[in-house]
């Protein structure tokens, strides 16, 4: 466990010698924050406005059987719904796909520059290239592999519970399963400097499960930090003479952030060459 002793030295040792980097991350890791936060706001206010384009239209329509039986419409224009409709599956798909640009955009460079802040060496752009592509695979199949899980257990086993109106144990499951593979991620994003994909996947199978107990004990310690401050932040939201309190508790959050990814990068990459 020494490795581990280690990391946290490095990264308090780093973070000292480095400070304008430091604050530079911390930076960009805000505007990873508000333009996340802008643009599901943006896409929250549209889609519900589609929403009840949809649902307005339904209270209003004629579900007298008789009526329907006498050659009476369900509805006088179904045009507008169904508009409403496409609406709503476009803003979905551009809120999805807003978000996975900002994560592999602002998230991908906040990662790349944390390795970097452990070694001063001149910018490559091959090397660069090289860590981008990295992390771009590996969100993508995180992202594919979730999905399809989800799928499959949505399909084989909870869509009749879901029906039934109850999601407590799927929704479980699904958390459960996004958890286990977001740990695989933080594990690949630790490891997106190594040089070729090969030693890439030989140290990602190596760290990820040889030292699964140092992995992912840091994982839920680090989860339980974040999640803690955002209860703190939430409760304290709920009463405005707090509110500044609230807004310290999210820079604090970031910072946190910031700290919390480098000295998962040092212990992961401790843990690689003490394997």
């Amino acid at each position: 466990m020494g490795y581990i002793k280690d990391g946290l030295k490095n990264v308090l040792k780093i973070v000292l010698n480095r400070k304008f980097f430091f604050i530079l991350l911390i930076f960009i890791q805000i505007l990873y924050l508000v333009a996340g936060a802008s643009t599901l706001l943006y896409f929250q206010v549209k889609i519900l406005e589609d929403v009840q384009g949809i649902t307005n239209p339904l209270g209003t329509a004629n579900f007298d059987e008789k009526a329907i039986e006498a050659g009476q419409p369900l509805l006088k224009d179904i045009l507008p719904i169904y508009e409403r409709y496409k609406s709503l599956r476009t803003n979905l798909y551009l809120l999805a796909g807003w978000q996975l640009l900002l994560f592999l955009v602002l998230n991908g460079i906040l990662w790349i520059a944390s390795h970097k802040m452990f070694y001063k060496t001149k910018f490559k752009i091959k090397d660069w290239l090289k860590q981008c592509l990295k992390f771009t695979v590996s969100t993508i199949l995180f992202l594919i592999t979730f999905i399809s899980i989800v799928y499959v257990l949505l399909k084989t086993f909870f869509w009749q519970e879901i029906m039934a109106g109850s999601i407590t144990s799927a929704s479980d499951a699904i958390l459960i399963v996004f958890l286990v593979l977001y740990y695989f991620l933080m594990s690949a994003f630790a490891l997106i400097t190594t040089p070729s994909w090969k030693l890439f996947l030989k140290q990602f199978g190596d760290v990820t499960f040889s030292k699964i107990f140092v992995g992912g004990t840091l994982f839920l310690i680090n989860l339980a930090l974040i999640i803690g401050i955002l209860t703190a932040i939430y409760f304290l939201t709920l009463n405005p003479q707090l509110f500044s309190i609230a807004l310290v508790l999210l820079l604090l959050l970031m910072i946190s952030v910031v700290i919390l990814r480098l000295i998962w990068i040092s212990i992961l990459q401790n843990a690689k060459n003490n394997y």
